[in-house]
């Protein structure tokens, strides 16, 4: 996952492979360093070199021996790394565009590398600056490096972030297309395709047999709801649906029942809505026993703009797999109240219930009183969570 100090608000655009950072970096040849100063932060532009290694993003960098960015340096070794490259056409739409940028942000500590304590260090370092500013070890002689300080700085990949206007999927589409030398093109980019995309492989899990039914689904009394509420949803599948990919999210209402906003929405991709008051804990996906997500509910910090909720649970990529929620078996839903630390209600979804690529669960409400939950069984044609959004009065979502 990104870090939550470089969370992207269009996390859709957002670049975590590290075949493509790499690729975006080759692209780039300055790179903007960022530190601590007394009154203001210091920026200083460099040229670079970089490795990815073990699960990190090395930069190395050279500079005069001395110097205020130095001093600065070595009293805080904290930097935040900035890369960035843009290619302008305003003459020449492509796309629907008339401008494309590559950037790359990371956070790290920088160190200086000794040339006599760590030769072998200094060298490949140097090395990787030559070839990266595509410098021959000729043109640059070794003596000269008795003048010069080099530097490493060393960020975890959790810490390393690329974005970019238009997303692409491969690092062959990572170089900007020379738009005057190409076709026209007036079909857009499928940015939807990339807002629904997971980043991730799902973890080969072990799905539990089939779950002990609850309380039935229809009769069970729902009582209002505690400041902080859980409802957790765990469910087993029916055999040869053991790559099943189950997920619940939630779309937040406003008055008028519609979704406001892109943000007013909690998924496996934004798995928080911008009120902070719907938090999906975790993907099933990921997880080493799969068939179980739940979603958190801070009822007591709702803003004034939320009116309702609805609980959707859907199955990821339906339309390719040609197959929904009828590769569930067993549903179970827990409504538990966290501060009280109780389970005041619990039911399944009758087998055979559940068909078609999404079903809208549940509703909450907010009432004088609290919050109340309402049952439902409304499918959707769709599994993606803008064309349910789309139902419920979102029309713009790429903000």
């Amino acid at each position: 996952m990104i870090s939550s100090k470089l969370q992207m608000r269009r996390f859709e655009n957002a670049v975590k492979d590290p075949a493509m950072i790499s690729a975006m970096l080759d692209q780039m040849i300055t790179v903007h360093v960022g530190c601590f100063d007394e009154e203001y932060p210091y920026v200083v532009p460099l040229t670079f070199g970089y490795e990815i290694a073990d699960g990190k993003l090395i930069v190395y960098l050279h500079s005069a021996k001395d110097g205020h960015k130095n001093d600065l340096w070595e009293k805080d070794p904290h930097v935040a790394l900035t890369f960035s490259t843009y290619y302008n056409h305003p003459d020449r739409l492509y796309r629907g565009r008339m401008h494309d940028y590559r950037s790359v942000m990371a956070l790290g500590k920088i160190e200086r590398i000794d040339r006599k304590l760590q030769p072998s260090l200094h060298a490949n370092a140097m090395q990787r600056i030559l070839r990266h500013n595509a410098r021959r070890p000729s043109q640059f002689s070794v003596p000269h490096y008795m003048f010069m300080a080099v530097y490493r700085v060393v960020c975890d990949w959790d810490n390393v972030v690329g974005k970019m206007e238009n997303p692409v999927e491969t690092p062959e589409e990572i170089p900007f297309p020379d738009v005057y030398n190409l076709p026209e093109r007036n079909d857009p980019y499928d940015a939807a395709y990339f807002y629904h995309k997971k980043k991730y492989q799902p973890a080969e899990g072990v799905w539990p047999a089939a779950l002990p039914p609850a309380g039935e689904w229809k009769d069970t009394p729902l009582p209002l709801l505690g400041a902080e509420t859980e409802l957790a949803f765990s469910w087993s599948v029916r055999r040869g649906f053991e790559d099943a990919d189950i997920d619940v999210s939630a779309l937040v209402l406003d008055e008028d029942g519609k979704v406001p906003r892109r943000y007013d929405m909690a998924f496996y991709n934004q798995p928080m809505d911008r009120g902070r008051f719907v938090i999906l804990a975790g993907d099933d996906a990921l997880s080493a026993v799969r068939g179980s997500e739940s979603l958190r509910l801070k009822l007591g910090q709702a803003p004034d703009y939320v009116a309702s909720a609805l609980v959707i649970l859907s199955r990821y990529q339906a339309d390719r797999l040609g197959s929904g929620l009828e590769a569930i078996s067993s549903l179970n839903v827990s409504v538990r109240d966290i501060s009280a630390g109780t389970v005041p209600a619990s039911f399944s979804v009758p087998s055979g219930a559940l068909s078609g690529p999404s079903c809208l669960l549940m509703r909450l409400d907010r009432k004088e009183d609290g919050w109340t939950l309402s049952k439902l069984l409304r499918p959707f044609e769709s599994w993606r969570i803008l064309d349910q959004a789309a139902l419920f009065g979102l029309a713009k979502w790429q903000e």
